[in-house]
């Protein structure tokens, strides 16, 4: 047990946060979707990555069809493998009315020093946006030499 919450009376076990759940602020365990308070949460995608349900990948454009706005948010791993000087893994949000989605809303990315020893760099990043109705959306590696990008979780939130 730790005292994540010790100003609010509030203990919890490794790997929680403190966080509202149902209204009450507690300690909360992040291995399951997101809590997102009303109106949004109401219809909740589950993980649509390659943990859950495999419906969303990297490059595939995608719209949304719900005529609702749609809260996105997808957890991304990115990282290199090598030290050329150019190595950078990262992965763009692209959002707009058009498709392809050529609007970047949110970047996450990591990288290594040029003229450095190869470090070990991988860096977790959460790109999250609204998306209005009808427009499309899409999460794209823009990775350069030996940089790489994964998703890891992908939610959709009406």
């Amino acid at each position: 047990m730790s005292d994540i919450g010790a100003a609010a009376g509030i203990r919890g076990n490794e790997g929680q946060v403190l966080g509202y759940k149902n209204n009450v602020l507690q300690a909360v365990t992040l291995n399951g979707p997101p809590f997102i308070p009303a109106p949004f949460g109401s219809v909740n995608s589950g993980d649509l990555g390659p943990a859950g349900a495999m419906t969303r990948a990297e490059g595939a454009v995608y719209q949304n069809t719900t005529g609702k706005p749609l809260l996105l948010l997808v957890y991304v791993d990115t990282g290199v493998t090598a030290n050329t000087g150019t190595d950078i893994g990262a992965a763009n949000l692209l959002i707009d009315s058009i498709n392809p989605p050529l609007k970047e809303y949110g970047t996450t990315y990591s990288f290594n020093p040029s003229g450095g020893a190869l470090i070990s760099v991988e860096i977790g990043g959460l790109l999250v946006n609204f998306v209005p109705p009808g427009f499309y959306y899409q999460v794209k590696d823009e990775s350069v030499a030996t940089g790489f990008s994964d998703i890891l979780l992908w939610f959709e939130i009406q």
